[in-house]
């Protein structure tokens, strides 16, 4: 039975005065985040000649933050294609015009991912070690035969009273971090995966894989034909299972190269897990945001229902619950094995002033959104909702921050200009490009079943509101 969709946008500007129809709204949305997007690329190009030592970190951080909402509207697109429900038609459409900022988040990564740059010496000591040893292409041997040089530089440093003040334990493994020497044959086993060149491909390999496989779940979510849409329902159910294993495979591998190897000598078999939940947090808060927003005009205004609202919230609440397990047992794991490197992660992020990063976590990553989350009445209500998931996306660019720059700064406190600039450069190109797909989907139908369940269902919840008013 064929359910077309009254998606048709709203008239344009009328009257003076008028509100803007949708369609003007995300061209205009699109034309100032390309305006913002272009300003930001060029004083980040500025930040990238003037403190490259500063820059390139901070442009991580940017980059990690913004790949955040694409990895996790792509794992809510799996997770709805598999379970159903009427929750997932509210924001569908959000979902899908996140895919294809895939290859741009590709491109993004250029800075650090193409050779010839210096964005990866100045990130990954690891990095540093081959190009100080042999550059990128020369021989192990030569390394390691810089290193006794470099290790009898340092020894009249660490018979120093000062040096001597610090952990017997964890001096060494400081010390080592600081110079970017491995400190024992386990550092030395891992620099044939933390190769330059291996690393690159690993990267690449990774981002021609969600491109593919985001560029298909995104063209099998339309069909020009209620027949076609359920012939590309079906093979999307098909599809949906082995991404979603796909995914959690490729975040585990991209969160080790990518951010936990910023400090080689700590790891964590929880760091991918709980990055998987970061990427959760991250998608469905956008999403609900932006549907919420939109919801002031059509088709998203027929989807306006406290009970899909409250079906997101509790979504939220779940993701924002399973963040939490993963980085407290990461912490107890780490506090209960009470060894130098693995505590190193902890130190790094817990003095010289970052330790109000941590607290700040704490009280607004997760108790004030729990609570919140708790509350039925916020839940239902899609603008208190709304304030609740920007709360959690901000919260998400302060983690990455605490992830990335104690490690690479641990001796003092730092936030350069070249963070917010890096954010503004990569943001204002996502947001055209999502708000570029959004104009295209307004005349696009959606003959799902479901999506005309959701629509009844949220006409009758509003009569009922009526009487019961």
């Amino acid at each position: 039975m064929t359910h077309p969709s009254t998606s048709t946008p709203p008239s344009s500007f009328g009257a003076a005065g008028s509100p803007p129809s949708i369609s003007d709204l995300l061209l205009m949305w699109k034309s100032r985040a390309m305006i913002v997007g272009a300003a930001g690329t060029i004083l980040a190009l500025v930040g990238a000649v003037a403190a490259p030592e500063y820059f390139y970190p901070s442009y991580l951080v940017a980059f990690l933050f913004w790949l955040a909402p694409t990895m996790g509207c792509w794992v809510m697109t799996m997770i709805h294609w598999l379970s159903g429900g009427m929750w997932g038609q509210v924001i569908r459409r959000v979902l899908m015009a996140t895919l294809p900022t895939m290859p741009f988040l590709l491109f993004a990564f250029f800075p650090i991912l193409l050779p010839g740059l210096p964005g990866v010496q100045h990130i990954y000591p690891w990095a540093q070690v081959q190009g100080q040893g042999h550059g990128e292409h020369g021989s192990t041997e030569s390394a390691a035969a810089a290193e006794p040089a470099k290790s009898d530089e340092i020894k009249p440093e660490a018979a120093k009273p000062e040096a001597a003040e610090a952990s017997p334990s964890l001096a060494p493994v400081i010390e080592a971090w600081k110079t970017n020497i491995p400190p024992d044959h386990e550092m030395a086993n891992k620099l044939p995966y933390l190769d330059v060149d291996a690393w690159r491909m690993r990267a690449g390999a990774i981002f021609i894989l969600w491109i593919v496989l985001t560029w298909i779940l995104e063209r099998w979510a339309w069909g020009d034909s209620p027949r076609e849409e359920s012939i590309h329902r079906h093979w999307g159910y098909r599809l949906a299972g082995p991404s979603l294993l796909i995914f959690s495979l490729s975040v585990l591998v991209s969160s080790t190269d990518w951010s936990m190897s910023i400090q080689p000598h700590w790891y964590s078999a929880m760091y991918g897990v709980a990055t998987m939940g970061i990427y959760a947090i991250t998608g469905l808060a956008f999403a609900i945001m932006a549907s919420s927003y939109l919801s002031e005009w059509d088709p998203w205004k027929q989807l306006d229902m406290p009970r899909h609202w409250g079906d997101l919230g509790s979504l939220l609440f779940t993701a924002t619950m399973f963040w939490t397990y993963t980085a407290f047992m990461q912490y107890l794991i780490i506090y209960a094995g009470n060894l130098p490197i693995e505590g190193s992660w902890f130190v790094a992020r817990n003095n010289h002033g970052y330790e109000w990063v941590s607290r700040m976590l704490v009280a607004f990553h997760f108790f004030v959104p729990f609570m919140c989350l708790l509350m039925r009445p916020i839940k239902r209500d899609r603008k208190l909702l709304a304030y609740v998931a920007g709360l959690l996306i901000f919260m998400e660019l302060v983690e990455y921050y605490w992830v990335v720059i104690p490690a690479l700064f641990p001796e003092e406190f730092t936030l350069h200009w070249t963070l917010p600039v890096a954010v503004v450069a990569i943001g204002g190109w996502w947001v055209a490009i999502v708000s570029s797909r959004l104009h295209a989907q307004l005349a696009r139908p959606i003959y799902d079943p479901e999506y005309e369940k959701a629509i009844h269902a949220a006409i009758q919840d509003h009569a009922d509101l009526s009487v019961a008013g």
